[in-house]
């Protein structure tokens, strides 16, 4: 199968755009400070939540007083897990 070139660069900005789109999401998610997403990605398969990383980050933008509810489980796992 050959692709033809205007295939080929919609393919790379399509791909250059999915990078663009998940450095911004994780760049979101470590702006509020408590929370690296490596360490989040880990708590979140220990405690077995299922959530998409564009539905963590809305959540992390609109709801705050789920974020501080958020905080404090993630700071007692981690006081747990060390």
């Amino acid at each position: 199968m050959i692709l033809k070139t205007k295939e080929i660069s919609a393919l790379r900005g399509r791909r250059l755009k999915k990078r663009v789109k998940k450095c911004l999401n994780l760049k979101k998610i470590n702006l509020h400070g408590f929370i690296y997403y490596s360490r989040l990605h880990y708590f979140m398969y220990l405690e077995k939540i299922i959530v998409d990383r564009k539905i963590l980050v809305c959540f992390l933008n609109t709801e705050r007083g789920s974020v501080f509810s958020l905080k404090k489980w993630f700071e007692t796992f981690s006081t747990k897990s060390y």
